[in-house]
């Protein structure tokens, strides 16, 4: 007998500049949100130089999926501000 059990779901977020994290969000679901969604969001103002890598990585303790194609639930933008 197969049985549908909700754990615990935890999620990280994460901008690096290189091998630094400079932001970063956590959410956590726990078993008794039966849900399934979770929105993790993070955002900040970076004083970049050039030859920055910027990297966006996303963690959690049990599978997921990241849907690329669905605009309202993934989202990435960048902006450069002139000084």
């Amino acid at each position: 007998m197969l049985t549908n059990t909700i754990t615990d779901f935890r999620g990280h977020i994460y901008i690096y500049n290189g091998n630094t994290a400079v932001a970063e969000d956590e959410e956590f679901h726990g078993s008794e949100d039966s849900t399934n969604a979770m929105i993790l969001s993070v955002s900040s103002i970076l004083q970049l130089q050039a030859g920055d890598q910027i990297n966006v990585r996303v963690t959690s303790n049990n599978p997921t999926i990241i849907n690329p194609n669905n605009p309202s639930r993934t989202h990435f933008e960048a902006a450069r501000f002139l000084s």
